[in-house]
């Protein structure tokens, strides 16, 4: 399993693009405008890729992962530790054999309809969510999800996410 610590100006240029480009999904019309409803189809589909790798994760099925993903992708995740910013890379490759070795329920959901942009064969979903193990929140966050149409359909390249950790509940409640 290949995880790498970067500093944050490696990745700032690539979060940067993904929000100006996730701005455009508050437009009603941004995406490829081709008359034929194309643009809605595109956006229910690479939604429907991003729901089933939530769905592969919650049953570990490494193969319906696979079969969705770019192996040479990559995850980004951005969290604060004792104030201190850090982000971790986990390849694609890396992620699914974390997803086969583990035992532990996972769910993760998004908390608001996630916008979703598609320009030609590139989209991308943001929106809030929320992830469990074995039912307990373990953390929330913005997923950025970034997917490319191929000949196969819509595939997920990777993302960008923040990870804000649970707060315990105070003793007693």
């Amino acid at each position: 399993m290949r995880t790498t610590w970067l500093p944050m100006r490696r990745i700032a240029g690539l979060v940067a693009l993904l929000l100006t480009l996730s701005a455009c999904g508050t437009t009603p019309d941004c995406g490829r405008r081709d008359g034929d409803g194309a643009v809605a189809t595109d956006r229910a589909a690479a939604l429907a890729v991003v729901q089933g790798l939530f769905d592969a994760m919650a049953t570990r099925d490494v193969a319906k992962a696979a079969a969705i993903t770019v192996p040479e992708g990559v995850f980004v995740v951005t969290s604060s530790v004792d104030g201190a910013r850090r982000q971790r890379v986990t390849g694609l490759a890396a992620f699914l054999d974390q997803l086969g070795s583990g035992t532990s329920r996972l769910d993760e959901r998004f908390t608001q309809p996630p916008t979703v942009l598609v320009d030609g064969d590139v989209a991308v979903v943001v929106g809030p969510y929320e992830f469990r193990i074995d039912g307990a929140l373990s953390h929330t966050g913005v997923d950025v999800l970034t997917l490319i149409r191929t000949d196969d359909g819509w595939k997920l390249t990777g993302g960008v996410y923040s990870h804000v950790s649970a707060k315990p509940a105070p003793a007693g409640q």
